[in-house]
């Protein structure tokens, strides 16, 4: 069927290194930018939110191994007690099959004493996203596999510094250093 088409287009690198022949255009996913924009203040609208400390660390997506949830559970752990302003907060579902994933990631920062700053708030409305991307001063997206992950572009339309892994479209979209940071 694709051989039979005018033009192809992916929406990043990744998903065009799959096709057969390279695409004719690379055209990633958007945000909406009248939703996701920039606070008039990151400390009121991180106060907004009631969480404890000075500033947010977020990560947006589903609980589970995948997503590198665990990752940024253990970075937290060494870096929280150093910088006590920090609250992670980590916001989205948690499949069945991805409880006991997220329980152990729960328990691990209770017996660090962390955690009031390494909160879990599950699954949330819609609607309630753009302001919690507002609050947050870093985001992080640290999938060990992505297809495309719209989280990154969420956060840097918000105003956000963000830190992700190489997967998927993220190595498209951040140029390390520069728009924000990817790791290993």
């Amino acid at each position: 069927l694709m051989s039979r088409m005018d033009g192809i287009i992916s929406t990043c690198t990744a998903a065009a290194a799959y096709l057969a022949r390279p695409p004719d255009a690379i055209i990633p996913h958007g945000v909406d930018i009248s939703r996701y924009r920039p606070p008039v203040s990151r400390a009121d609208a991180w106060r907004a939110l009631g969480f404890p400390g000075d500033y947010g660390i977020g990560m947006f997506g589903r609980v589970r191994r995948s997503k590198g949830t665990d990752l940024l559970v253990d970075a937290a752990l060494e870096l929280l007690p150093r910088h006590p302003g920090a609250t992670v907060v980590i916001c989205g579902s948690c499949q069945p099959a991805d409880r006991d994933f997220r329980r152990g990631l729960m328990h691990k920062a209770e017996r660090a004493g962390l955690g009031e700053r390494i909160r879990f708030i599950g699954e949330q409305p819609f609607e309630r996203l753009p302001r919690l991307f507002q609050g947050m001063t870093i985001v992080a997206a640290l999938s060990r596999h992505e297809g495309f992950g719209l989280t990154p572009l969420e956060a840097m339309a918000c105003g956000c510094a963000v830190l992700t892994s190489r997967a998927g479209a993220w190595p498209d979209i951040v140029e390390d250093g520069v728009t924000g940071y990817t790791t290993a």
